[in-house]
């Protein structure tokens, strides 16, 4: 004989969010009992952060077999608060249940900047004129979905223009034919000409290897 337990389902399991800067983001995920008895009374319990609140009471009332309820969060990121990815957990404590419910919300802004990008190999310096490294491809990649925010080929001189990008911090992917291939952060500020350069050597010497099997008798003592 099994004894009869609350069972905390959360829907959704993970909260997943984007939370604009000066900004407030409503946040709501849906809890259920599918145990086979009542839970008993609950506590919500957030991390400590500045940002977070709930516009749910933190002591909810014992929810029956069957019942749910709905948890409601406030995201409220500062103006100041650093881009970028917040991870943590959101608790429902009971007596005879618990249910731990993680989240991941990024901080955004609307903020634009511009970038430029100059692309240099050793020609650059030695050179006669001193030419860029034109035709080189460049991405700009989100550093936490990996979707290439905006590419480009570079010019005659070497440079890539983007204008219109989110303020934010990327990986600059930099590469071209015959050359090695770079990839660095590369951050965005608002409001300004963000300018970079990438450096790609060139690949001057190659080697090529081939296998040829052999038959090697095996000698014993």
């Amino acid at each position: 004989v099994t004894p009869l337990t609350p069972r905390l389902v959360a829907q959704p399991g993970f909260l997943n969010a984007g939370m604009l800067r000066g900004e407030q983001t409503v946040v709501s995920f849906e809890v259920t009992n599918n145990g086979g008895t009542e839970t008993g009374p609950l506590t919500l319990v957030l991390p400590n952060e500045p940002w977070l609140s709930t516009a749910t009471p933190t002591s909810i009332a014992s929810l029956g077999v069957g019942e749910k309820t709905t948890i409601t969060l406030r995201l409220n990121p500062g103006e100041d608060l650093p881009l970028g990815l917040y991870k943590g957990t959101v608790v429902l404590n009971g007596a005879r249940t618990t249910l731990s419910t993680a989240f991941e919300f990024r901080a955004i802004s609307e903020a634009v900047g511009d970038a430029r990008i100059k692309v240099e190999d050793e020609y650059t310096y030695f050179a006669e004129g001193n030419p860029g490294l034109a035709g080189a491809a460049v991405k700009l990649i989100d550093p936490y979905t990996y979707q290439v925010i905006a590419s480009g080929i570079a010019d005659e001189d070497g440079f890539v223009d983007f204008t219109g990008i989110a303020e934010g911090r990327y990986m600059l992917s930099v590469t071209a034919d015959k050359h090695d291939s770079v990839q660095t952060a590369f951050e965005i500020k608002p409001g300004i000409l963000n300018e970079t350069t990438a450096f790609l050597h060139r690949q001057v010497v190659t080697y090529k290897w081939t296998v040829v099997p052999i038959e090697v008798e095996d000698k014993y003592k």
